[in-house]
């Protein structure tokens, strides 16, 4: 979690990914949040791979594994995962699989291991429809939360006569700073 709330991005599957470009995007997410004052911090994630020639197989293989490789950062409270390029719905759902699995096994005993794991299926099931539920109840909001967002920019460029571009990093990095001293970081 940073100062805006929980980490929000999306994992890409591209040959040309690279750590420059998912850090400058998780930057970019972190200011696309606070211009539209969605309490989110930003996020990226990827691998640098060619999706398009892997078998559903193997991406199955290579998702699982890179989620648990990045488990001690994701979470619902934590950082937020979202498909990006190369990425869908059938990959955020063997990411919250294997999160699933992963947090059973770090956080229980052997001993109630498969009385977890029996318990995981509905666990699973009952997760997405409620994602289904919030996102759209999220879009909903979302819509009204843009416009407002749109007329602030707008009435701060009026404002400091300067460029609408300029005007929403201004709102932004105000935005941030606010949520940091409110953390008293």
């Amino acid at each position: 979690m940073d100062s805006r709330g929980p980490f929000k991005g999306g994992i890409r599957y591209h040959p040309d990914v690279t750590l420059d470009e998912v850090t400058a995007m998780s930057i970019w997410m972190t200011w696309k949040c606070a211009v539209a004052d969605i309490p989110y911090g930003g996020a990226k994630g990827g691998t640098a791979c060619n999706s398009k020639e892997m078998t559903k197989g193997e991406l199955e293989r290579m998702t699982r594994g890179y989620t648990s490789m990045i488990f001690d950062f994701i979470g619902p409270y934590r950082n937020v995962p979202a498909p990006d390029v190369y990425t869908d719905a059938q990959t955020m759902t063997w990411i919250v699989n294997t999160y699933c699995q992963s947090e059973v096994t770090t956080s229980q005993s052997v001993s109630q291991e498969n009385h977890q794991r029996r318990r995981l299926g509905g666990k699973t099931r009952s997760y997405l429809p409620r994602c289904r539920y919030m996102r759209k109840a999220h879009v909903c909001s979302l819509e009204a939360k843009m416009v407002k967002a749109f007329n602030d920019v707008y009435e701060l460029a009026k404002k400091e006569k300067c460029e609408m571009r300029t005007a929403a990093l201004i709102l932004g990095v105000g935005r941030v700073a606010d949520a940091i001293k409110m953390l008293g970081l």
